[in-house]
């Protein structure tokens, strides 16, 4: 059995560790270390699993197509039209 080299992975956040040391954070708990700094909350990596690095990624930005995954409307896909930023919690 063929084993799958690519994976796409939702990144949850991005932050700095001990010494300065930039990471992200993974929906399925993933940690990679020295990602590409154009790289925020939300995005989708696309990971080589045998390297463990990140081959390319995709902005979440109006304009794209995107899959909900969670919720009632899951599975679901659209194209975002709109996006909106508040200050602080709502």
């Amino acid at each position: 059995m063929k084993r799958q080299s690519l994976s796409s992975k939702k990144v949850q956040s991005v932050q700095f560790g001990q010494k300065g040391i930039p990471y992200l954070n993974t929906y399925d708990r993933w940690t990679i270390r020295y990602p590409d700094p154009l790289i925020k909350a939300n995005d989708t990596s696309k990971l080589d699993l045998e390297s463990n690095k990140i081959t390319n990624f995709i902005k979440f930005d109006v304009g794209n197509v995107v899959m909900v995954i969670g919720g009632r409307n899951k599975g679901r896909v659209g194209v975002i039209k709109n996006g909106e930023k508040h200050k602080g919690s709502i």
